[in-house]
């Protein structure tokens, strides 16, 4: 008798416990990112690598479970030391979402040449007006193109003209 009885709280509790997780639980998915084509896991132990000075492109796919208004995604790369400067983000205009539709987005991010080769996380927040957030973070190695030359100035003597026979100097500095 007490055994069922004890059977019998136990399962109470099984189920208030799975509706409380039920009702905490955020109804906006994140349900893939894909950088550049590249399906990208998160908390996967492999990085994505990417160079900088490239325009990469960041397809997020997302779904919910009730009707959502405002919602907006943002992706972002966070920890480079120029970042008030040069954002290496973007952000979607503001959309609503339908129960039970997948809404596919893509975002463009320009990673800046004066980023270091180092790692880092590519950062997906969506979010409504309201509070709703889901965040995923997703890891990327930034890594710099070989053998990469970048022309920084160029001055030309003369300045304006040049003479048919003169020689025309040109000082080029490169980095």
């Amino acid at each position: 008798m007490k055994t069922k009885i004890f059977g019998l709280i136990a399962l109470m509790l099984v189920a208030v416990v799975a509706l409380a997780g039920t009702a905490l639980a955020v109804p906006l998915s994140i349900d893939e990112v894909k950088v550049e084509g590249t399906i990208v896991e998160e908390g996967d132990v492999n990085r994505l690598d990417i160079e900088r000075g490239e325009e990469i492109e960041v397809k997020v796919e997302i779904s919910s479970i009730v009707d959502i208004e405002d919602v907006e995604i943002e992706a972002f790369i966070s920890g480079y030391e120029y970042n008030d400067k040069e954002r290496m983000s973007d952000t979607t205009h503001v959309f609503d979402v339908e129960a039970n539709v997948t809404y596919k987005k893509t975002l463009t991010l320009v990673i800046p040449d004066k980023v270091e080769e180092d790692n880092y996380k590519l950062r997906i927040i969506v979010s409504d007006r309201y509070g709703d957030v889901e965040i995923s973070n997703y890891k990327l190695k930034i890594d710099v193109p070989r053998h990469s030359i970048q022309i920084k100035d160029v001055v030309m003597s003369p300045e304006n003209q040049v003479k048919a026979g003169s020689a025309l100097l040109t000082t080029v500095r490169i980095k």
